[in-house]
């Protein structure tokens, strides 16, 4: 008796460690299971945003505009590059707002790449598509730029591209018998898009003291860029000594901007009006 305890004692124990690993190997083997079958779906993803790429079935595209300002016709320039070309395949600009169609133009082959030219009034929310048409008639719409995918964010929304304007505004403003003082502040935008393509920037800004068409004096800014394309700000502490203090007599201080392409923006910031011998702001 005591040689079969002896026995088993050891196998028991064996079998009992037997039983403990193979625990541990399934629980492996369950978690290498999971990993496989959460690879396996980002597989299966990545396979799906491969086949969306490649089906737009252009290798490359570009949008640009020419335009004057926020009242004018700009002119939209499209570009394309197919992956393949396949011959009597076509192609079209389609161009939408709010959702409704409202131009379509046909693309010309210059060997290498659809090109095509069509005007737009400036408004906000435009969408670009490609429309590529095989030999057989088969289509395909692929998506370049939209307001819920804004690739090329200047056409887009193409009449905040074309807009410039100054705005300026007085604060702290101090008047007293012999001086006008206050603190300005200065913002102003160029437009993101140009008649010739080329970049339109801020020349120069001045703070101008003036009475009717009479200068007084001027301060010239020096303006930071601000947070976004274009734009450019500031905040100035300005003063009018001895301002002319006959009753009726108008003093204004006006911000000019004149911009590279010929245009000066203007922006009074206060205004000032003479009476009983006392000034009184009446702007700003």
């Amino acid at each position: 008796m005591k040689r079969l305890l002896a026995f088993l004692l050891p196998l028991c124990l064996l079998l009992a460690g037997c039983s403990g690993d193979s625990k541990s190997l399934q629980s492996e083997v369950d978690r290498l299971k999971r990993e496989n079958t959460a690879l396996q779906e980002t597989i299966a993803q990545l396979q799906e945003q491969l086949s969306a790429l490649q089906s737009t079935a252009l290798e490359r595209w570009s949008l640009d505009a020419r335009g004057t300002d926020e009242e004018s016709p700009a002119q939209i320039l499209f570009s394309a590059s197919p992956l393949a070309r396949q011959g009597g395949q076509t192609a079209q600009l389609l161009v939408t707002l709010d959702g409704a169609e409202i131009a379509r133009e046909d693309c010309r082959w210059d060997g290498e790449n659809y090109t095509a030219e069509l005007s737009l009034l400036p408004e906000d929310g435009y969408g670009y598509y490609c429309l590529l048409t095989g030999e057989t008639g088969e289509t395909e719409q692929v998506l370049l730029s939209t307001p819920d995918s804004p690739a090329a964010p200047k056409l887009t929304y193409l009449a905040g591209s074309l807009s410039a304007y100054a705005n300026a505004l007085a604060e702290n403003v101090t008047v007293q018998e012999d001086a006008i003082g206050a603190d300005v502040t200065v913002a102003v935008q160029t437009p993101l898009l140009s008649a010739d393509g080329n970049p339109v920037v801020l020349v120069l800004a001045k703070l101008r003291w003036q009475r009717e068409d009479q200068l007084l004096s001027e301060q010239i800014l020096n303006l930071r860029e601000g947070e976004t394309e274009g734009s450019l700000t500031g905040q100035f502490p300005v003063r009018l000594e001895n301002p002319p203090m006959e009753d009726g007599a108008a003093i204004d201080l006006v911000l000019t901007a004149e911009l590279s392409d010929g245009r000066i923006l203007t922006c009074v910031a206060g205004s000032w009006t003479a009476q009983d011998g006392r000034l009184d702001s009446s702007v700003g």
